[in-house]
């Protein structure tokens, strides 16, 4: 049965019905025919064809030689299918047209293009309404009409909507199942390609549905393609990667003028810097960068390893406020103005816990300006910055000891081998390059003209900055602790003072929580706000000093007191107490241990530097006033204090606040 092929004939009659036959579908085993009549569909299995062959009921060569019309007397069907209408019944009509036209002249035998030719002729000087086919298409309609057996309109339907496989699966039948797949595999998180979506989704119809075929490839990706892309992509991803990448762009607020919008943001350097001094190569540094977003000039910035804080934000805004004239003593290769400076009104920036910090907020409201926060993931709200960081790390790229991304674009270069720039010479040449070359650069957002020329077309007066010593302590990081009969504890360190503002404030607000402000780079002293002075032009802040710890915490940065913390912390570890004498000893112990490191060559860590050379210049200048008892000792021993340092206006020493001042100083206060 196998090595009868039904689908290479072209006709078969069962049962004294004629049908032809398209074509066999190898998987199923059936054989696919069309009644020559009523036009109807049948697949019928080759088994059960075989049994008919063998009873006689199917016949195959009778059937094979064209009908010959010079032997044969037929009537034409030429009725039109009443189901036929519009487009395709006025087609059916323009093509039975010329196929009555070629059986009515008499001709037999194959269309030849001559005898056609003569047939589209005579058919088009009759009815030209009816257009011109071409001869190939005539020819193809007679061949269609001679195959039916008996010719009739039925023959010369057109069929376009047949065209195609017809065991393909399509509509709600494939529907239903790419819908499952597409949840299953592909609007999802993380999503697959589409390579292997259709390879699932082909495997699923296989095992479901083995007698019907995948639509093809490209069909799949059509699919795919013709998704709602703000649906694919909050399946893929998230609601906020969807509004980030289809939703309309929001940009910060606009700026009429110089000064009134400032924009805020750290980056990582991408470059090495070292110390030549040491021999030794130490890390990235941070930049934080402020730049006016009405003329793109770059108002201020800082560059240092400690990594984004309040403090760093501060000290650029600093930068930012005061004016730029020193660069002309400090860098004097610099050959441009910088001329930006004065109070901003509105600072754009990120919303990390840096500039969220009462620090930032409290300088904020002195300097009368505004914060705005940009919307979560959407750093176009701060577009001039961001923009400008791939200027600046394009620069970086440029110069010795560069970084990269990752092992592929770095290839064999060592960033720390061609390491040439100190943290000094990187800043000099930030400068330069700011002042210099970007600031007069044609800016593509200015209409190509650079910001300096735009900050000069400007002439707008700007706020002059606070005082200095104002601004100074404003710029301070401020903290909140509870204000005791002790005074306030903070760094593992108690600050108190027996002055009368101080003895008032610790009576009026015993065991409430104050606030007060530190500098980053002397812990000495602390200078607390007594919250009942409101009234301008008073100073509510009072100057407290360190208690009992004078002589370790003189000129003593905060970084390296915590360096010097965790070391007696590490001591203590199992008692995890420490007292004041073993945060002195610490402090020796760290010297001659950076002393040693010196000495050898491997001096890295930028704590110990800085407490090397607050030690150094304790030494240095104990040494000028013929006092040497702070100098490292052997071992762990630690000389006696050095003498209080002159004061121009006496100071009451430092100590705990007895009740019976508290009761003198209501005494007194009930008297005057």
């Amino acid at each position: 049965m196998a090595d009868i092929a039904y689908h290479e004939l072209k006709r078969l009659r069962i049962r004294g019905e004629v049908f032809a036959v398209k074509g066999d579908h190898s998987r199923s085993g059936k054989l696919n025919l069309r009644h020559i009549e009523d036009n109807r569909d049948e697949a019928i299995d080759t088994a059960e064809l075989f049994e008919l062959h063998s009873t006689g009921e199917l016949e195959t060569n009778s059937v094979e030689d064209p009908l010959d019309f010079r032997r044969t007397r037929m009537d034409y069907a030429s009725v039109l299918p009443s189901e036929l209408k519009g487009t395709t019944a006025a087609q059916t009509a323009w093509h039975w047209a010329y196929v009555d036209a070629w059986f009515k002249s008499g001709n037999s035998g194959g269309p030849k293009p001559r005898l056609v030719k003569i047939v589209i002729e005579g058919v088009f000087r009759r009815l030209p309404m009816l257009g011109r086919p071409s001869v190939k298409s005539v020819q193809r309609w007679i061949r269609a009409a001679k195959n039916s057996g008996i010719p009739s309109m039925n023959a010369v339907i057109p069929r376009h909507a047949e065209k195609g496989s017809r065991d393909i699966m399509t509509g709600a039948d494939f529907d239903i199942p790419f819908h499952n797949m597409l949840q299953q595999h592909y609007m999802r998180q993380p999503p697959c390609n589409g390579a292997d979506f259709y390879s699932y989704l082909k495997s699923h119809i296989e095992d479901k549905f083995p007698h019907v075929k995948l639509p093809s490839k490209r069909t799949i990706y059509r699919r795919l393609a013709e998704l709602d892309p703000r649906k694919k992509m909050v399946a893929q991803q998230d609601e906020i990667a969807a509004q980030a990448e289809l939703d309309p762009k929001i940009y910060g607020p606009e700026a009429t003028r110089p000064m009134e919008v400032l924009e805020v943001d750290h980056s990582p350097v991408d470059i090495i810097v070292v110390d030549w001094e040491h021999k030794i190569v130490l890390k990235r540094p941070w930049i934080t960068t402020i730049i006016d977003r009405y003329s793109r000039m770059i108002v201020g910035f800082h560059i240092g390893y400690a990594p984004p804080s309040a403090h760093t934000v501060l000290l650029a805004l600093r930068h930012a406020v005061f004016s730029k004239k020193y660069i002309k003593t400090k860098f004097k290769e610099i050959n441009q103005d910088w001329p930006c400076g004065g109070r901003p009104q509105y600072i754009v920036c990120d919303n990390g816990k840096d500039l969220h910090s009462d620090s930032v907020s409290e300088a904020l409201r002195f300097l009368h300006t505004t914060m705005i926060f940009c919307p979560k993931l959407k750093p176009w709200f701060k577009g001039s910055i961001e923009s400008w960081f791939r200027t600046f790390q394009g620069q970086m790229k440029t110069l010795d000891g560069t970084t990269f991304p990752n092992y592929w674009k770095r290839g064999r270069y060592k960033s720390k081998k061609h390491a040439i720039f100190t943290l000094e010479q990187l800043e000099y040449w930030i400068t330069k390059w700011i002042v210099d070359v970007y600031h007069c650069q044609p800016h593509a957002g200015l209409n190509m003209l650079p910001p300096l020329e735009v900050w000069r077309r400007a002439k707008v007066r700007q706020l002059p900055p606070p005082d200095t010593r104002q601004l100074d302590n404003a710029l301070m990081i401020t903290r909140r602790r509870v204000l005791s009969l002790n005074g306030i504890r903070t760094f593992s360190l108690d600050y108190s003072s027996k002055s009368p503002a101080f003895v008032s404030l610790v009576n009026r607000h015993k065991g409430d929580e104050v606030e007060f402000k530190y500098d980053m780079r002397d812990i000495s002293k602390i200078w607390v706000r007594d919250p009942d002075i409101k009234a301008p032009g008073m100073n509510p802040y009072i100057e407290v000093p360190v208690l009992r710890m004078g002589d370790y915490a003189s000129k003593l940065p905060k970084e390296v007191h915590d360096l010097i913390r965790q070391r007696v912390l590490k001591d203590a570890r199992e008692t995890n107490k420490y007292y004041e004498n073993d945060l002195r000893k610490a402090k020796v112990w760290l010297y001659e241990f950076t002393v040693r490191l010196r000495e050898e060559g491997n001096l890295t860590d930028r704590n110990l530097r800085a407490l090397n050379a607050h030690m150094e210049a304790k030494v240095m200048a104990d040494q000028s006033n013929d006092n040497s008892n702070t100098r490292p000792t052997e071992g762990n021993a630690v000389a006696r204090p050095p003498a209080a340092p002159k004061a121009e206006i006496p100071v009451p020493a430092a100590g705990p606040i007895t009740l019976d001042e508290i009761q003198a100083h209501k005494r007194s206060r009930a008297q005057g």
